[in-house]
């Protein structure tokens, strides 16, 4: 499994716009790329981390080049978004969650988002 990684700087006052943005129209593009196995948010304070689960890094890629993801790319670069770094690619190399944890985080997307 591949991790693809994106960081970004954003604006504080607009947190809770973004927040719903996220949960949103980006949650639905990557739902809809079956070698997708996840995606989570994380946001403290100004820094933003989008984690997202594949298959392999050319799922991913597919994902990265499609004209979706880079129209709402932009547009987050336009609305909340200070600074952003390119996406990257790690493996997972330890660790653990458990069930309970996967629920939550499961919950929070569908009754949050």
């Amino acid at each position: 499994m591949k991790i693809l990684l994106w960081r970004a700087s954003v604006q504080l006052n607009k947190v809770h716009e973004l927040e719903q943005f996220l949960n949103t129209k980006m949650l639905q593009l990557f739902k809809q790329y079956s070698s997708c196995s996840g995606v989570t948010f994380l946001q403290y304070g100004a820094q933003l981390q989008c984690l997202s689960y594949w298959e392999s890094k050319a799922d991913a890629q597919l994902l990265l080049q499609s004209e979706p993801y880079q129209n709402l790319t932009l547009f987050m670069l336009k609305h909340w978004i200070v600074a952003a770094e390119p996406a990257e690619y790690t493996d997972i190399q330890g660790g653990f969650i458990t069930n309970t944890a996967l629920t939550n985080i499961a919950c929070k997307h569908i009754y949050d988002g």
